[in-house]
């Protein structure tokens, strides 16, 4: 449960990651696609061409930076995954074992019933019958106990 916490915290964070990658990229094509109106000024005139493949050339290193970034934010975003998916397959292994026991106890369980259900039975007449089951007042007013009517029980031993 903690190592899921986890990767999904990681998750979030290369997802937060992606987003700053995002808006960089955004800026910095706004500033290479947009003049500096304070450059197009007279006073400028020397330093306008300089200043202009200076900011071109750093516009480029940085996308290409931005574009490096972004693969190896791609990289650890599939690592993540495996490692999320083989996080996942653990789970699974484990509650597959779990439920092999379980299934397996049941049948134990369910074979000890029938068995129990299997057993086999025996008759006895009511004089054995009322024998087993007389009390000891019954015993003290001294009257005998018979069986006229022939009753028997029948149960399992």
């Amino acid at each position: 449960m903690r190592l899921t916490r986890q990767l999904h915290v990681l998750e979030a964070h290369l997802l937060h990651y992606q987003s700053l990658l995002r808006h960089f990229r955004i800026s910095v094509n706004f500033i290479q696609g947009t003049p500096n109106p304070a450059m197009e000024s007279e006073v400028f005139n020397d330093s306008r061409d300089i200043s202009k493949e200076l900011m071109e050339r750093e516009c480029k290193n940085l996308l290409s930076e931005i574009e490096r970034l972004e693969m190896r934010r791609e990289i650890l975003s599939s690592r993540l995954k495996n490692a999320m998916d083989l996080a996942y397959a653990t789970v699974n292994i484990t509650d597959s074992r779990l439920t092999r026991r379980l299934t397996e106890a049941t049948v134990r369980d369910s074979a000890a019933m029938r068995q129990v259900h299997y057993f086999p039975y025996t008759v006895t007449d009511g004089d054995e019958l009322a024998s087993d089951l007389i009390s000891d007042d019954d015993l003290s007013t001294g009257q005998p106990h018979s069986s006229k009517h022939g009753v028997f029980y029948v149960g399992p031993i």
